[in-house]
């Protein structure tokens, strides 16, 4: 009896390098990337006959980060005033976010195994699709804000149908979901403390 052991894997991602002057393809094409990879693994051993597996992994990413010039000064008119024009005329606020992030993974894996009397193994198959989603928000020079949100799937009714589940914006049986939000406040006028919360 032999030990035997065979695998064919592939990687590819695609990723747009330049950046374009049209804003349609600026704020979209410019900012994705994909990939996506595949593993087909067969093998045999004293016990088994024939041992198989199977992993496809697909990824999709958009990441937006915008200018630091994105803010109006409300009180530069104080600019002149005695004391406190200074201070009060740096105070900028924010009319855009800071970076906005998401992306989705799709995650396919199929494993049986025959045993040397052959007999066949139940399938053991997953689906699953992983989804995440990030956005900072600066509102003001002192005042800063996080979201951040994952959420977990289960697409094994969807098996064979992938495009079914892409095509209706199905995210099949949603498993766990994660959510944070935080701010973050450092006063530039009261130097010597510096809070934050």
């Amino acid at each position: 009896i032999m030990i035997r052991s065979n695998t064919i894997s592939m990687n590819t991602s695609v990723r747009k390098t330049g950046k374009s002057d049209k804003k349609i393809i600026k704020y979209t094409l410019d900012n994705l990337s994909a990939s996506f990879s595949a593993s087909q693994i067969r093998s045999s051993d004293i016990t088994y006959k024939q041992k198989w597996s199977e992993v496809y992994t697909g990824k999709i990413d958009y990441s937006l980060s915008f200018g630091r010039d994105n803010f109006i000064k409300p009180l530069s008119l104080l600019e002149n005033v005695p004391l406190i024009g200074k201070q009060f005329s740096d105070f900028q606020i924010f009319y855009t976010p800071s970076n906005f992030k998401t992306g989705m993974t799709l995650n396919e894996k199929l494993n049986w195994n025959k045993t040397r009397s052959d007999v066949k193994s139940p399938d053991t198959y997953n689906f699953g699709l992983s989804r995440n989603l990030n956005f900072d928000y600066k509102l003001t020079n002192n005042i800063a804000t996080k979201y951040s949100w994952t959420g977990q799937s289960r697409l094994n009714e969807f098996r064979g149908y992938i495009w079914t589940a892409v095509r209706d914006f199905d995210p099949g049986v949603v498993t766990q979901t994660t959510e944070s939000f935080s701010s973050t406040y450092s006063p530039s006028i009261i130097k010597w403390l510096k809070p934050s919360f």
